[in-house]
C-alpha cells in the first residue's frame, strides 16, 4: 500500500495538467533520427510525440489529416512554432501541419528556416473556440541543409524500402518479393530530407524540379547518378529519387544508399532478381540476416 499516495499524486497531477501540452520527443519522420542531435533538414517531414497535443475536449477526437490544395499552420487549434534559443525566443516560422492527434503531430520544417540551432514548441487552445492558448515545453532542434532518409514499407525506419519500378508504359509498381527489379530498371525511391524548396513554399503542392545535383545513389556499392532528385509531384515534403539499376549486382536483397557530396547517409534495401532467379528463392535466409543490420543501413529489393 506504500505506492497508493504516489499513484494518487500522479493522477492528480495528470488531471490538473491535462490541458497543458507536453512534448516528449521530436524526430525525423522517415528514420526517427533525433532532431536535437542528428537534425531535421529544411523542407522535410518531422514528427512530435507527447501528451495533450490537441485542444481538450470532453470526449476523445480522432486524428485530423488536413485536406485541401494547400497545408495550414493551424489545424483544430494546434500549431507548431520554430523559434530562436536564449532569452529572445523569436519565432522564426510556423510549420505546415500534415497530421494532428493528441499524442503525435507531423509537420514540415519550413524551407525558409536558416540552418542552425533552434527550439520547437507546440501551441493548443484551452478549449474549442477559446482565445486562450497553452504553449508546450520546447525541445531543441538542429536544422540542416539536407540529409535524405528513405521511407520504408513498414514505416519503422528500417526494412524494405518504399521504392517503385517504372514499367515500359511508365506505370509505377511497388518493388517487393513478387515484383522484384532487374538491371536496367528505372526505380523511384521515396523519402524526405533532400533540402529546401527553391520557392520556399512548403504549404503549396511542390512542383517537379531537381533540388540537388550533388546526389549519388549507391546500389550494392555501385555508384549511380540519379535521373531525378526532387520533390515527389504534389506530395508535401516527400522527395523522389529516380535512378537506373546498374549491372554487376548479386544477391536477393541488395542495399541502396544515398549520398550528398561526401556525406553518405543510411540507406535501405530492395528485392533484386539476379540472372533470372526469383528473389523469393532464398529470401528467408537473406531477410533474417538483413533485419539484423537494417536499423543502421536500410535496404532495397531487386529482381
Amino acid at each position: 500500500m506504500q505506492n497508493v499516495p504516489n499513484l494518487a499524486a500522479v493522477l492528480l497531477f495528470a488531471t490538473c495538467s491535462w490541458a497543458q501540452p507536453h512534448i516528449f520527443s521530436v524526430f525525423g519522420a522517415a528514420d526517427y533520427a533525433n532532431a536535437g542531435t542528428v537534425g531535421i533538414p529544411q523542407g522535410s517531414i518531422f514528427a512530435i510525440t507527447g501528451v495533450s497535443l490537441t485542444t481538450p475536449t470532453k470526449y476523445p477526437v480522432p486524428p485530423v489529416i488536413p485536406t485541401g490544395p494547400t497545408l495550414r499552420t493551424d489545424v483544430s487549434g494546434v500549431s507548431v512554432g520554430i523559434r530562436t534559443l536564449g532569452n529572445s525566443k523569436q519565432v522564426i516560422a510556423q510549420a505546415p501541419l500534415l497530421y494532428v492527434s493528441s499524442m503525435q503531430v507531423n509537420a514540415i520544417l519550413p524551407s525558409s528556416v536558416p540552418v542552425g540551432q533552434y527550439e520547437v514548441y507546440l501551441t493548443t487552445l484551452s478549449s474549442a473556440g477559446s482565445a486562450q492558448a497553452f504553449d508546450s515545453n520546447p525541445l531543441p532542434i538542429l536544422v540542416t541543409g539536407g540529409r535524405f532518409a528513405p521511407f520504408t514499407r513498414q514505416g519503422r525506419g528500417f526494412g524494405p524500402a518504399a521504392i517503385q519500378e517504372y514499367d515500359t508504359a511508365g506505370t509505377l509498381t511497388l518493388n517487393q518479393f513478387t515484383a522484384s527489379a532487374s538491371p536496367g530498371s528505372i526505380m523511384a525511391l521515396y523519402g524526405t530530407g533532400l533540402g529546401a524548396l527553391p520557392t520556399g513554399s512548403d504549404a503549396s503542392p511542390p512542383p517537379i524540379g531537381t533540388i540537388r545535383n550533388d546526389i549519388t545513389v549507391y546500389v550494392a556499392g555501385i555508384p549511380v547518378k540519379p535521373l531525378y532528385a526532387g520533390r515527389a509531384p504534389s506530395l508535401f515534403g516527400v522527395d523522389q529519387i529516380n535512378f537506373v539499376l546498374p549491372t554487376g549486382m548479386e544477391g536477393c536483397y541488395v542495399p541502396v544508399q544515398v549520398s550528398r557530396a561526401r556525406l553518405k547517409v543510411p540507406g535501405s534495401q530492395f528485392p533484386f532478381r539476379f540472372q533470372g532467379i526469383p528473389a523469393q528463392a532464398n529470401s528467408g535466409y537473406q531477410q533474417k540476416l538483413w533485419l539484423r543490420w537494417m536499423r543502421a543501413a536500410q535496404s532495397l529489393q531487386m529482381s
